[in-house]
């Protein structure tokens, strides 16, 4: 999951595999895959990275299993 800002100020935490799309209207508004839409301060391309970097992690922690 990532942590993102609602507009509210609450902090989301965000399960990667669950969106579908994002626009820039101006705040981010992201489309999950159930159609249920989240409105989040970040801009799609800090979005992008947040998730590049939960992806990352995944890889590496997987790299270390088993040895």
């Amino acid at each position: 999951m990532i942590a993102l800002t609602r507009l509210n100020g609450e902090i989301l935490h965000l399960n990667v595999f669950q969106i579908e799309a994002m626009d820039a209207i101006p705040e981010t508004r992201i489309t999950l895959a159930s159609g249920r839409m989240v409105y989040v301060r970040e801009r799609p391309d800090e979005v992008m990275v947040r998730t590049r970097a939960w992806w990352r992690g995944m890889v590496q922690g997987q790299e270390g299993e088993g040895t």
